[in-house]
């Protein structure tokens, strides 16, 4: 792989204690046995989850040579509670391995993919879709469920911003209804996870496997919505033109920051919009006065 990557043929070496070559190059060379019949204890570790992984018996190295360069350079990163560099890493490769999956399989209606750091850049999967057939969701949720949806997936439409949590909770609230929307599938096991079972019990890397499941929870639009309730863009930027003009803090904009048309949205509703916004609003009353309605 190293040679590979580098496009040529890397230098080889003897090993000290062992008949095997070894990258001549290498910062640091650790040379010994992996018994195949006997593992030992190690842990407590910090972990990803955020938690202490519990003390379990695990493969080890019987060490017989170490070899290295002169002031060797020794390559590490922390793992703890996120964020931290594991999951920094783990998110930026998810991200882009889970995106080229989805591309791959033909969902082009994907635009992004995202695994919160929060989440360990694990636990959540999320991907903000432009959808072009009514189940797109429903088809790129079965698809994640085979290898990406960490302990809960959830689609979007593409005006949600997939790293504001406070989008996200918009899309959940009003964007899905959990009796239709919601399911609740099996996945791979994922050790680390302290909620798969109690302290002491067997979490499948050494005796039975626990279960676990993931959720997959379509947030889509199901049919046309009313606009959202926010100024029009032309208002916004209006506004935005007067802070700036009078010298107050940089704004840090978040989506949506103006009202848009989602498709349910009548042409008499944009007159009477455009009359409220000139001054206009009596013509609206009279007009809704002429069509008030007797109750019985």
């Amino acid at each position: 792989m190293a040679g590979g990557l580098a496009g040529q043929a890397i230098e080889l070496t003897q090993c000290v204690s062992h008949d095997l070559l070894v990258p001549a190059q290498a910062q640091i060379v650790v040379e010994g046995f992996v018994p195949t019949n006997i593992q030992e204890m190690e842990g407590p570790f910090g972990e990803f989850p955020g938690y202490m992984a519990a003390r379990d018996y695990s493969w080890f190295m019987e060490v017989t040579a170490i070899t290295m360069r002169k002031k060797p350079i020794y390559q590490a990163f922390l793992s703890q509670f996120p964020p931290s560099e594991s999951s920094k890493i783990r998110g930026i490769g998810w991200t882009a391995a889970c995106f080229d999956y989805l591309k791959a399989a033909g969902f082009d209606c994907v635009q992004e993919v995202h695994f919160p750091e929060t989440s360990g850049s694990f636990g959540v999967c999320l991907v903000r879709i432009r959808r072009q057939k009514d189940d797109d969701a429903t088809r790129i949720l079965d698809y994640l469920s085979k290898k990406f949806v960490g302990k809960m997936a959830i689609v979007v439409d593409e005006d949600v911003d997939i790293h504001d949590p406070n989008a996200i909770y918009w899309a959940l609230s009003y964007a899905m209804q959990p009796h239709r929307d919601v399911r609740v599938v099996d996945i791979p096991l994922m050790a680390l996870d302290p909620s798969i079972a109690p302290p002491g019990a067997s979490r499948g890397l050494t005796g039975d496997k626990p279960r676990m499941s993931g959720l997959l929870i379509d947030a889509t639009r199901d049919w046309p919505y009313p606009p959202v309730s926010l100024p029009g863009k032309e208002f916004m930027e209006g506004a935005i033109a007067l802070w700036q003009d009078l010298g107050l803090p940089e704004l840090k904009l978040r989506k949506p920051w103006f009202g848009y048309n989602l498709g349910s949205w009548s042409a008499d509703e944009e007159e009477e919009a455009a009359l409220a916004a000139r001054g206009d609003y009596y013509v609206t009353g009279q007009k809704q006065r002429g069509e008030r309605r007797k109750l019985d």
